[in-house]
């Protein structure tokens, strides 16, 4: 188990093997979750980062109008079971 000291700030350092398993790097943000007295640490997932991807297939010609199981299917190919 890692530890950290809390500075005279109020800040504190990480461990690396922490960061690793959360899989978070500089720059990135950690949320506090406290649930009936236990606190816990997690990477704090922004709703936002995936607005880049909004409306991406309804713009592609070649995918407009199919259903995102028309289009698996395609990537896939026909499996045939029998």
């Amino acid at each position: 188990m890692s530890t950290a000291k809390i500075t005279s700030k109020r800040q504190i350092t990480v461990p690396k093997d922490v960061c690793q398993e959360l899989g978070v790097d500089v720059g990135d943000e950690l949320e506090f979750v406290r649930d009936r007295g236990v606190v816990s640490v997690r990477r704090r997932f922004d709703p936002k980062a995936l607005d880049k991807w909004r409306g991406y297939l309804k713009n592609d010609p070649k995918l407009r109008g199919k259903t995102t199981d028309q289009i698996i299917e395609e990537m896939r190919g026909s499996v045939d079971l029998d």
